[in-house]
């Protein structure tokens, strides 16, 4: 076994899977070694860029590679929104497809939401980052998830079952009825 600072020690476990750390930093081959000397940290993070700069270099295999991610992706959020029942449970959108643009990309317009809200707070702590869908499919899909369109989202309460809009339009209707059956009698 290498002396302490010298080597790479691979017991580390980083989601779910193993990764070889360096003694000398503490970082694995992903992280830039600025600070470390250790000349296996150095070899292994050139490796991994010249592999990244010949797959960017190669731009079809690039954008072969970024539609499987994406098509991946969006495989994996269809899976979850039908289990989650596949429609707003506030107002019955339905349509899985729809896209709407946010800044530079297209995002889905039923989305996922936490119950109890809170769900920024919990993606940072848990480092989902980008991977809620996974995240979800991988821990059996938690109960304290459902479907929501991105208006209901935007205008929903934690813990509630219809969103402000959609309150506020429930009442304006009962409002309606009840004028008229006061104009009848």
């Amino acid at each position: 076994m290498p002396q302490k600072g010298i080597g790479w020690s691979y017991t580390t476990i980083i989601n779910g899977g193993r990764r070889g750390l360096c003694r000398t930093c503490g970082k694995t081959a992903y992280h830039k070694p600025i600070h470390c000397n250790n000349e296996g940290h150095i070899k292994a993070y050139s490796r991994r860029a010249i592999i990244y700069q010949e797959l960017k270099l190669d731009s079809d295999k690039y954008t072969r590679r970024k539609e499987q991610t994406k098509t991946y992706q969006e495989e994996n959020r269809l899976s979850v929104l039908y289990h989650y029942g596949g429609k707003c449970i506030c107002c019955g959108f339905n349509d899985l497809n729809k896209k709407i643009r946010q800044g530079d990309s297209l995002k889905g317009y039923l989305q996922i939401d936490r119950i109890d809200g809170g769900d920024r707070a919990f993606i940072r702590k848990m480092k989902i980052g980008g991977g809620l869908y996974y995240w979800l499919k991988r821990n059996n899909y938690p109960k304290e998830y459902r479907d929501l369109c991105q208006a209901c989202n935007a205008a929903m309460e934690p813990s509630e079952t219809i969103c402000e809009l959609h309150k506020w339009q429930s009442n304006r209707f009962d409002n309606i009825l009840n004028d008229l059956y006061k104009m009848e009698s």
